[in-house]
């Protein structure tokens, strides 16, 4: 067999094998209020609430999650029965996989530009980047996105090569799902238009225009969703004024701002010691190819334009491949400068593990707050029947498979999670302001889904009865100790489990 081949074909199971680790624990490693709203719109899609619509298990109903097509929750949906695996390791094996696609994609491209010694570099430094491993396995579509964009220009830059409209065929149609799944990564349109260069300007026009008519589409939906009044909650309209907001320059007056970028960048996402290799690469290791410099730029026009975004950490995945092709420079020009580089190299690449290792570790621990979950949601669903009304953070809500509203500590949170209501709660500094809000929306407010649609058969009721639930120790956060103190002292309230890394109440 062809060594490169053999090579090739480790690093690729190998990707895929990291990120197989564990596949079943709870989805709230690095939690950012991500991976659970795409567990329920998957487990709500297999249930039958349709891809045009689907929803979350949070109230108001029906509460509609139009950020993006649900292209990837939907994927999950369908894949699970067909593996036989719960929801949780399945979006986490399609996103490993999704991973793979996108090592796939990169390889091809930096395999014509740099060599194959380069090319193998750079897929090993993008499969080890702390960044691509947390999120390379998530319960999300970013790690999808990436592998989409990234196997579409590899099919379009082997079009380019060999006129064969096949890879044209394929490139376009993966191309326009990735831009679909993520519409924040439409600078990747640079690149392509670098990379296709048989065609007129004109044409790389109008193709990128088609390539990206899916996800318009869905906006235009999205948006007719939005204004239409029986749509339930107003998350997604108050999700696009912060999306508004975050196009605002004056983000970059923020020190916070400079601050996430420079942790995103240096830190977190690729370690220093990637950081450095990547910086020799791209800016001292010779000429770089006009796709990296595309890509580059598009990495910085979307950094400029959604800085406030930036702190959630999956926002650097995009950049991983810039990284990982000045990685792979620097790292292939050492090991042909003789047995000195070649030292040099070796040594560099294990510091560069060793510190990917580190960053990445925490990725298959789950957080000592939700140690918790998987028993907080099997009483909450002993406890409770479809009935009845919960109030408790959305992956207390997915565990326990319930629907009910989503419980914040955090006054800001508090104060936007009663927005999406269309109401004001009067003292978001009290503890319970927004526990009683939502028990002041009864019986109006709360639906009950009959049958297996989640679309159709809705009846208004009133619920049996209400719990209050939530995880975590009591004594890492105040907000959830001044919350579990009101609700000791609360009138009318049966406490059903309280310790300190779990409670779960009946109020009146």
């Amino acid at each position: 067999m062809n060594p490169e081949r053999l090579i090739l074909g480790l690093l690729l199971a190998l990707t895929f094998a990291i990120r197989a680790i564990r596949p079943d624990q709870p989805i709230v490693e690095n939690y950012v209020g991500r991976q659970i709203p795409t567990a329920m719109v998957a487990r709500n899609l297999e249930r039958g609430s349709g891809f045009l619509h689907p929803q979350l298990d949070t109230g108001p109903f029906p509460n509609l999650f139009l950020v993006e097509p649900p292209i990837y929750a939907q994927v999950v949906a369908f894949v699970r029965p067909l593996l036989g695996f719960d929801l949780e390791p399945t979006g986490r094996l399609i996103s490993a996989s999704a991973t793979v696609l996108a090592a796939w994609g990169l390889y091809g491209l930096v395999r014509r530009r740099e060599g194959s010694r380069a090319a193998l570099l750079a897929l090993g430094s993008f499969c080890a980047f702390p960044v691509m491993i947390r999120y390379g396995r998530a319960f999300q579509p970013d790690a999808l996105m990436l592998g989409a964009i990234l196997a579409g220009l590899r099919g379009w830059d082997e079009f380019e090569e060999s006129g064969d409209w096949r890879w044209a065929a394929f490139g376009g149609f993966v191309f326009s799902v990735g831009l679909a799944l993520k519409i924040t990564v439409i600078w990747a349109g640079i690149p392509f238009f670098l990379i296709v260069r048989r065609w007129s300007v004109r044409s790389r026009i109008a193709m990128l225009v088609l390539m990206t008519l899916p996800a318009m589409a869905w906006y235009l939906h999205a948006w007719h969703e939005v204004l239409n009044p029986g749509t339930g909650s107003l998350a997604s309209s108050d999700n696009a004024r912060v999306w508004i907001r975050l196009l605002a320059m004056e983000n970059w007056l923020r020190f916070s701002i400079l601050e996430n970028l420079a942790q995103g960048l240096v830190l977190r996402s690729f370690t220093p010691v990637g950081f450095v290799l990547a910086s020799g690469g791209l800016f001292v290791s010779g000429k770089l190819d006009r796709v990296w410099v595309g890509w580059g730029l598009g990495c910085l026009i979307s950094i400029l334009v959604l800085s406030g975004k930036w702190h959630h950490a999956y926002y650097w995945m995009v950049v991983a491949p810039l990284m990982a092709v000045g990685t792979g420079r620097v790292l292939g020009n050492l090991m042909s400068r003789g047995k000195g580089g070649k030292i040099g190299s070796f040594v560099l690449t294990l510091g560069f593990l060793a510190a990917c290792s580190w960053q990445s570790a925490s990725t298959w621990r789950t957080p000592s707050d939700w140690l918790s979950l998987r028993e907080a949601g099997d009483l909450v669903e002993v406890l409770s029947s479809d009935r009845d009304l919960v109030i408790a953070p959305e992956a207390v809500l997915y565990s326990a498979d319930r629907k009910g509203f989503r419980l914040e500590f955090d006054p800001s949170a508090a104060r936007r999670a009663a927005g999406e209501w269309g109401f004001e709660i009067p003292d978001s500094s009290d503890p319970l302001a927004l526990t009683e809000f939502y028990r002041s929306q009864l019986p109006s407010q709360f639906l009950n889904f009959q049958g297996d649609s989640l679309a159709s058969g809705a009846i208004w009721i009133v619920p049996n009865q209400i719990l209050v639930a939530d995880v975590g120790l009591e004594t890492t956060d105040g907000g959830r100790h001044a919350w579990r103190e009101s609700i000791r002292r609360r009138p009318g309230t049966r406490i059903l489990a309280d310790r300190p890394d779990l409670m779960i109440a009946e109020i009146r």
